[in-house]
């Protein structure tokens, strides 16, 4: 392929030097240069202005006529049947889109130099001369209209025909319909009469008033509660309590339909297909869901939690095992434990990637990520154990579901095939609060931070650096780093190492195969809410995760109980001491000493009810 492409390359570049050195001439020269289709050397072109139809031989001739006045030829023209066929062909092809330019050249060769970020190699070294090198990296490589027709022809992700984790099934209440959203879109959960889940845009049809505010209704239906519209398992209308005799044949209109979205449980989770006109599409595709989910030798809890920052700052973070030493210090690991760690080059397809680890990590050898499309994360360890029937295994598994711009949804969990006795003997609430949301805590400032910094306007920070061999000519895919129309922030980063690969595989990704981003809604606001300065806003866990988890909220309300019994306690204990400090000495001492005991009591279940609402997190004293 490369000996034809150079031999189309040469005669066309000879071709080029017959015609005169005119503005038209320099173009078409660069056209040919860059053609390397099969239409080219076809034996009859077609033409772009006639429907695609072959051309007859004396058209041909024809349009070599007309070509040499476009081309400015010379006047001796060439006489050969080769020129003669190119030059006709040249003409039939001039309408058409130019596909490429000694500009479109350069930029490619940009492109390819920061793929090769912390790949090892020097741009512009050529011939294979390898060293370790520094680059600023340009996240998002300028959009020209060349790369958008490359782009076109590449099959592109349709966020809305995809399956999304909507809800932790043991977390919903049967009895209580349950307002989600997923894509900017409001939908609501509920459950039939024969105990399936179902799925409906959160609106009634009747005045758009909410569904996730109504009820289960008698006959096992869900009723608005504005006024009381009936809805069934594939959103028909059964009641319409206002309509007559002759009215209720409103019940058959379409149009007093609620709409019914695909919706499946699979692994403790309610999936949700948001796109509701592809319904059939949706049944012959199932969740890419990752195998130790499935595997009865595995044993996990999930965690559920709204996320103040955008799917792909979330994303970034959990394909990040570098900061894991820094930003959970003390809580998954310790900043001297950090150490150098070395990913492999993925090759992004519509699908996802594999992130393959190389070498190890103190002991144990750098794991692969997988990421599924469109925001699932997947780390596989083997821990070495010697005298054992079957080796450790265990897995990080994250799904992030896109709420909104700004804010996201993360379903996580940790299955493992020993120790599972431990797991079934620890409470979910307590793993939650214990880990799980301190984890989450020790990430929320810095990236809520980062996507507001990311998503303001600055004054060049990187453009005005002086260009070195290091960092190539790059430029803003949007102007000073603002998000795309779709929530989508463009960033440059600068990542010299080998651990960042990941992040510049998942950026490649957005931009080759994931179609900039999610599509939200028509008129829906693109641009996240900023949350200011406030930590105890922040990370807020009682509306981020403990008013979803009904693990959590049994627990909360349990303290809450308590703290009422021991206050009455202690009123109690006073109270008897002072009475029976004449009659009975001893008695009394030990109430007073009860009191204080309460009162202490009281003292520690309002730091446990605080574990549910909001603790603070700084990490400059971790």
């Amino acid at each position: 392929m490369a000996s034809s492409m150079g031999t189309m390359h040469s005669a066309a570049s000879a071709f080029a030097t017959l015609l005169q050195p005119t503005k038209s001439s320099t173009v078409v020269a660069d056209f040919i240069s860059g053609s390397s289709g099969s239409n080219f050397l076809a034996p009859f072109p077609l033409c772009p202005t006639s429907n695609s139809k072959p051309l007859t031989k004396s058209k041909c001739c024809r349009l070599s006529v007309h070509a040499k006045t476009v081309t400015g030829a010379r006047k001796k023209a060439p006489q050969s049947e080769f020129h003669r066929r190119r030059t006709c062909r040249l003409a039939c092809c001039f309408k058409g889109p130019l596909l490429q330019s000694p500009l479109s050249v350069k930029r490619q060769q940009v492109r390819e130099d920061q793929d090769n970020v912390g790949f090892g190699e020097e741009p512009g070294l050529g011939d294979g001369k390898q060293k370790w090198r520094t680059q600023a990296v340009q996240t998002e490589a300028p959009v020209d209209k060349v790369e958008e027709r490359i782009r076109e022809g590449r099959k592109q992700m349709d966020w809305a025909k995809a399956w999304y984790p909507a809800a932790v099934v043991e977390d919903l209440d049967p009895k209580k319909p349950k307002g989600i959203m997923v894509l900017g879109k409001r939908l609501v959960l509920w459950r039939d009469q024969d105990k399936n889940w179902r799925c409906h845009l959160d609106r009634c049809p009747h005045r758009f008033a909410p569904l996730s505010e109504g009820r289960i209704h008698e006959s096992g239906g869900l009723q608005c509660s504005y006024h009381g519209w009936v809805f069934g398992p594939q959103g028909n209308c059964t009641l319409i309590p206002q309509a007559d005799e002759d009215e209720r044949k409103a019940l058959d209109s379409k149009l007093a339909c609620a709409v019914a979205l695909p919706i499946k449980e699979e692994v403790g989770l309610l999936w949700v297909w948001p796109d509701e006109r592809s319904a059939l599409e949706a049944l012959a595709t199932p969740p890419r869901i990752d195998s130790t989910l499935s595997d009865p030798d595995f044993t996990y809890q999930w965690v559920y939690r709204e996320l103040p920052y955008n799917w792909d700052t979330l994303v970034e973070n959990v394909l990040d095992p570098a900061h894991v030493n820094f930003a959970h210090h003390k809580v998954q690991g310790k900043r001297e434990n950090a150490l150098p760690i070395t990913f492999g080059v993925a090759e992004p397809e519509v699908g996802g990637f594999t992130v393959p680890g190389i070498g190890k990590m103190g002991n144990f050898p750098v794991p692969n990520i997988n990421f599924i499309a469109p925001a699932s994360i997947v780390y596989h360890f083997t821990i070495p154990k010697e005298n054992v029937a079957k080796p450790w295994q265990a897995a990080l598994v994250s799904l992030g579901t896109p709420i909104a711009p700004g804010k996201v949804a993360i379903f996580a969990c940790f299955p493992r095939n020993f120790l599972k006795f431990a797991a079934r003997l620890t409470p979910r609430w307590f793993d939650h609060v214990r880990t799980r949301n301190k984890v989450l805590d020790g990430d929320l400032v810095l990236l809520q931070g980062q996507e507001l910094l990311s998503l303001q306007s600055f004054s060049g920070p990187v453009d005005d650096q002086p260009s070195t061999s290091a960092a190539p000519e790059s430029v803003d895919s949007h102007q000073n780093g603002a998000s795309t129309s779709h929530g989508f922030a463009d960033r440059k980063y600068f990542m010299p190492t080998k651990s960042d690969r990941p992040i510049a595989a998942f950026r490649k990704w957005v931009k080759d195969f994931g179609n900039g981003g999610p599509r939200w809604p028509v008129g829906f606001r693109t641009e996240p809410d900023p949350l200011g300065d406030r930590p105890e806003v922040i990370m807020d866990r009682f509306t981020q995760h403990t008013q979803h988890c009904s693990a959590c909220m049994g627990a909360y309300r349990n303290v809450q109980r308590l703290q009422s019994i021991a206050k009455v306690a202690v009123v109690a204990s006073i109270a008897g001491a002072a009475a029976f400090s004449a009659r009975d000495e001893r008695l009394s001492q030990s109430l007073a000493v009860l009191a204080v005991v309460l009162t202490g009591s009281i003292g520690l279940l309002q730091r446990m009810e605080q574990q549910f609402v909001y603790v603070g997190y700084d990490h400059s004293e971790t």
